[in-house]
């Protein structure tokens, strides 16, 4: 059974004044209601990971767009990596010329805001076209865009990025399988869109919803199934080609960093009680930094909650219209919560045990993005249901209704009784129990208003009731904790707040934040949140380091070198810590933090620069090389740990007397004068890569590793030019691979001029 996909009559419809344009105005203003302080630019934000990850992110980038350069290696970080080839730097995202060009503090917070916006809107279609109810949709937008975990991600702009597109793509993929040309090219590119946005597990969530749609409609199409697989599988292989450039990069990385496939296997899973947190959104949670609450050993979210009302139209939608679309809903949202407790379902275990590949996903939470996909559109079924019903129906959509408020209430209630006689060690039964009477009362108010909905006949009396009932569940989802994202004022962004003298400066010396000094930051805060992250951005904490401009030998990302991680962990996660100076001086740290402070620095007169020659070589296999220089076993301005198998290349066997006579270091290039008595190495603290090329006046050289993390290169006597060039070869690649698909979908999305105007195809799609 099908039906068409062009809009019909829906002026009787209750719900029927809540168009698109509507609900994207109403939408922006309830988004505007909750920001008001950050959409007029007084207020930015600045919580957790947006002041310490996402805005130098995005700062560097600017920096490098208005340089003319593309961003591929960033030296200022963990002693140089990948930038772009990283899974959340934006670099390649459309959406990021909003704070290239605009003043980035704001434009960023803007962008965050604008994407919580497009994931409504996205949903609000989708659903739509799966209802054909503009109320359902309303609803289910509403609650895509306003619940805990969205909220939460403002805080990341690459996953509200892939947020705002996700639904976008399960839409623009349906269409594509039973549509012509023009709509699989328009798949093709709101795909990649969404794809270089770069947040992994939400692209994807995104496509294996969109697989079973498509296996859906395989099986309840017949004969056309193999047919809808084919378009569905070339879909993804275009999309792949498309991003290409960010792909290439990216798969390159992952394959030669620190992550495994049991790298995330027992890391933030959602808690056992935390399916409570469903509907009493304070459940066992305690109050954290700046007044933000979060569960025990879950730190990824502040919640996840996606309304009570939300939850019971869900539920009403799934008992009153159990066809194949509302049932892989239901499995997908039930799947999601199960896989979210990790470890502790043998799901999870069973999973992993027969996919390995999905403990390359650190935190166990995030499955629950596969329920706040479902949830919402199950809800929008379940409206559009009570308000379908004839009067044969009628009463047994109000039985089912008032059934599943009741049930809620009761466990609700039964919640709170269990918090109360097994309270957490932090007490507060009473704010508890006000968490779980609020939603009680939203959830029948939102009941009642929909119940009422059919008795009023006017457009205006129905419309105004089912605005009414829209604004419930946008409270419900604003009000059940604190606020997720605390905002400062704009100043606390302000450049400067950096107070080093000398200053380390790109190609001669790092900083260093001690590890005492990153625990005290981390364990400690005071109650006001703009002394809080001026004090984090002067002690250069996780990747302020960027907006100063000041190399570090830490940071804070999502893919690493093993091997340069085993030297940061020497430094940062010893179990009784231990001062390494001569690894400190081969570093180039001359500034670290001061004793017992957090944001003042001493210098290091011993500090060497970043690249020194000269050195005896020694041989030592991986694992004596990492205990070489983590013990500091050897000076390293004299000596250099090289692997075993160079000894056919390199033919210095003794110290040397070599000299760096002029260096000049840009992101991607170091050039370094070299005056050498004898064939001499050359030994440069930066990060080895296999992307690095050598030059020895201008022809290519062998350069190895070196120090275990680093690299190093043998220069024949006399003077010379040495070079060393980051070239990403994939990057290039894909660059020829993402433009030929991108010449082919512009061909095809390019109108046909022998085409009568104002001609349109209907199309149908199963139900």
């Amino acid at each position: 059974m099908t039906e068409s996909i062009s809009p019909g009559p829906l002026g009787s419809e209750q719900g029927s004044w809540c168009t698109a344009n509507r609900f994207a105005l109403l939408l922006a203003g309830f988004i505007c209601a909750a920001y008001p302080d950050v959409i007029l630019g007084g207020q930015v934000f600045y919580f957790r990971d947006f002041g310490f990850f996402g805005y130098p992110l995005a700062y560097h980038h600017r920096q490098s767009f208005w340089q003319g350069e593309i961003p591929l290696w960033n030296p200022y970080n963990n002693c140089g990596l990948p930038f772009l080839a990283q899974w959340n730097t934006l670099v390649l995202y459309p959406g990021s010329f909003l704070y290239l060009v605009l003043p980035p503090v704001w434009a960023l917070s803007l962008f965050c805001l604008l994407h919580l916006w497009l994931a409504g809107m996205g949903m609000y279609c989708l659903a739509y076209r799966w209802t054909r109810h503009r109320l359902g949709a309303a609803v289910a937008g509403t609650a895509f865009a306003l619940n805990g975990l969205a909220l939460n991600c403002l805080m990341w702009p690459n996953n509200i990025a892939a947020l705002g597109w996700m639904a976008w793509v399960v839409l623009a993929a349906e269409r594509a399988w039973t549509g012509g040309r023009r709509q699989w090219a328009l798949a093709v590119v709101v795909g990649a869109v969404q794809m270089l946005t770069g947040a992994p597990e939400i692209i994807l969530f995104t496509w294996l919803i969109a697989a079973g749609v498509a296996l859906l409609g395989g099986f309840t199409t017949g004969a056309a199934r193999w047919h809808l697989m084919a378009r569905f599988t070339g879909l993804v292989v275009a999309v792949a080609a498309l991003a290409a450039v960010q792909l290439l990069p990216f798969l390159d990385l992952l394959r030669h960093s620190e992550r495994h496939q049991d790298f995330g296997v027992s890391t933030w899973a959602m808690p056992g009680t935390g399916w409570a947190n469903l509907l009493v959104p304070l459940f066992y949670c305690f109050r954290g930094r700046h007044g933000v609450f979060f569960q025990v050993n879950q730190n990824w979210t502040s919640s996840y909650y996606l309304g009570i009302g939300v939850v019971a139209l869900a539920v009403i939608g799934f008992l009153l219209r159990r066809n194949s679309r509302v049932w892989l809903l239901s499995g997908i949202g039930l799947l999601g919560l199960v896989l979210a407790l990790g470890a502790q379902s043998f799901v999870y275990s069973g999973l992993h045990a027969v996919v390995p590949q999905i403990g390359f996903m650190r935190f166990q939470i995030k499955f629950v993005l596969l329920t706040l996909f479902a949830v919402p559109a199950l809800a929008a079924h379940g409206v559009a249901c009570m308000l379908r019903t004839d009067r044969e129906t009628l009463p047994r959509a109000r039985k089912t209704l008032l059934f599943v408020g009741t049930l809620l209430t009761l466990a609700i209630g039964g919640l709170l009784v269990f918090a109360w006689l097994q309270p957490p060690p932090w007490g507060a039964w009473a704010r508890t129990a006000w968490s779980g009477l609020s939603r009680a009362l939203l959830l029948w108010a939102a009941l009642g208003a929909l119940l009422a909905l059919p008795r009023f006949r006017g457009f205006v009396s129905a419309s105004l009731v089912s605005l009414g009932l829209v604004i419930l569940l946008a409270v419900d989802a604003l009000t059940h904790t604190s606020r997720q994202n605390p905002t400062v004022p704009r100043v606390a962004f302000s450049p400067g707040a950096v107070q080093i003298e000398p200053r380390p400066r790109l190609g001669e010396s790092r900083a260093m934040m001690s590890p005492a000094a990153y625990r005290s930051y981390d364990a400690t805060f005071t109650s006001n949140p703009l002394n809080d992250y001026v004090v984090g951005r002067a002690g250069l904490f996780n990747n302020a380091n960027l907006v100063e401009e000041i190399p570090e030998v830490s940071g804070f990302f999502s893919l690493y070198f093993p091997e340069e991680r085993t030297v940061w962990y020497s430094l940062y996660r010893r179990e009784v810590p231990k001062e390494v100076p001569r690894l400190l001086d081969f570093l180039g740290v001359s500034q670290r933090s001061a004793a017992g402070q957090v944001y003042r620095f001493e210098h290091r007169a011993t500090a060497l620069p970043w690249a020194t020659a000269g050195q005896r070589p020694v041989y030592a296999d991986p694992e004596a090389a990492a205990r070489a220089v983590r013990e500091g076993q050897f000076d390293l301005g004299e000596v250099v740990v090289l692997p075993p198998q160079i000894r056919g290349v390199v033919t210095v066997t003794n110290r040397t007397f070599a000299r760096i006579v002029a260096s000049e270091f840009t992101a991607h290039q170091a050039t370094l004068r070299v005056e050498a008595a004898e064939p001499s190495l050359v030994v440069v603290s930066q990060t080895c890569s296999p992307r690095w090329r050598f030059y020895i006046d201008g022809a290519r050289a062998v350069g190895c590793r070196a120090n275990h993390a680093f690299v190093a290169v043998q220069v024949p006597a006399g003077r010379h030019t040495v070079k060393l060039m980051y070239w990403d070869t994939r990057f290039h690649a894909g660059v020829m691979v993402s433009l030929l698909t991108l010449v082919g979908c512009m061909a095809v999305l390019r109108p046909n001029p022998h085409s009568p105007v104002g001609v349109t195809t209907r199309t149908s799609v199963p139900r």
